[in-house]
């Protein structure tokens, strides 16, 4: 029997190589090879170790779904990012009346062209429909882009669900903890990526800071919310936990991932940071200012933008006639139309 090497083996050098590999072979199965002293092994067994013995490769945690499309090798490293957004329906059944509208797309073509990510997941309550049809003027490229099913809880505490924008809420808390990343709604534009990226890898967490001037008081926003790490996400722990698993109420809009989460990062300040300009300024009360008009200071010092606007009829020929900050914004998004690639 011949040993395919470079080398040529006597039989009794063969001999006391075999013995010597059923050696190396017996020890480390019996004694964990962390606790073996390799400077008292002879060179020539180590080697022929190396040769018999495949390295480990460490591994990922497995993150994939048999309803999913998502690539788990990209999501398993640390410098990946990942962009969720949320698209969740009544029925099982839904229609193109339920795809995206075209603001959201624009939602959508402005992280593809400004943030680019390493994937973007959509998380739905019904995997089998593709909603992004709708979509096919503003992105040309599919790659990277995966639905994600998530499914609806209906109740929290005993109390029924009133809103999906609650059901959404929660599962920006799970998303976060268990893929890391950056969680989006779809009337927020991403602006100056570069700036989105250093927020994401210089705080555990970030979210808006929301305007104090509204009736329901200072709150912080997750329409802009992200953990680039999911290993150093406590804070969509303790909302979860110290909020809506403790004090859910159903009948205020804002009071759990708003009001109440403020309160738990006012107490565990540490644990995130809140990010100015993008769902504060104009404060959402005097939004007709910039999407009607034009602010002082524009839009491009802005990491991103949450508008707070939601017209399904909004197409690209009502963009094109806005004489104003958004229209401005919209326009820019849009420019360039060179295939977005993931």
């Amino acid at each position: 029997m011949a040993i395919q090497d470079s080398q040529s083996f006597s039989p009794r050098t063969l001999r006391c190589y075999v013995g010597a590999l059923l050696l190396v072979i017996f020890f480390s199965a019996a004694v964990p090879i962390s606790f073996i002293h390799f400077s008292t092994i002879p060179r020539f067994v180590l080697q022929l170790y190396n040769r018999t013995i495949p390295s480990e490769k460490p591994m990922g945690e497995n993150i994939s779904s048999s309803n999913s499309t998502f690539d788990t090798a990209a999501a398993t490293s640390d410098t990946q990012l990942l962009v969720h957004y949320f698209k969740l329906y009544r029925t099982q059944s839904p229609t193109r009346d339920d795809d995206l509208s075209y603001l959201d797309c624009l939602s959508l073509r402005s992280v593809l062209k400004n943030l680019k990510p390493d994937q973007v997941m959509i998380h739905t309550n019904v995997i089998d429909y593709w909603p992004l049809d709708s979509c096919s003027e503003l992105v040309t490229n599919w790659t990277g882009i995966h639905l994600k099913y998530f499914p609806r809880r209906f109740v929290m505490q005993g109390r029924r669900i009133r809103w999906l924008h609650h059901e959404a809420d929660m599962a920006k808390l799970s998303v976060l903890r268990q893929y890391g990343g950056l969680t989006l709604d779809f009337d927020v534009y991403i602006i100056n990526g570069t700036e989105v990226r250093r927020l994401l890898n210089t705080a555990p967490c970030i979210i808006c800071a929301e305007s104090p001037y509204d009736k329901e008081g200072y709150k912080v926003n997750a329409g802009f919310f992200g953990c680039l790490h999911k290993e150093k996400a406590q804070y969509p722990a303790l909302v979860r936990k110290l909020s809506f698993d403790v004090d859910y109420r159903p009948d205020r809009w804002v009071y759990n991932i708003g009001i109440k989460a403020m309160e738990i990062l006012k107490g565990n300040p540490q644990t995130a940071t809140l990010v100015d300009n993008v769902c504060n300024n104009p404060p959402w009360a005097n939004i007709s200012s910039f999407m009607l008009g034009r602010t002082t200071g524009g839009w491009s010092y802005r990491p991103a933008f949450h508008t707070y606007f939601h017209d399904r009829k909004f197409n690209k020929a009502n963009l094109m006639n806005m004489n104003s900050s958004a229209g401005d914004l919209f326009r820019w998004i849009v420019k360039d139309e060179k295939n977005e690639t993931l």
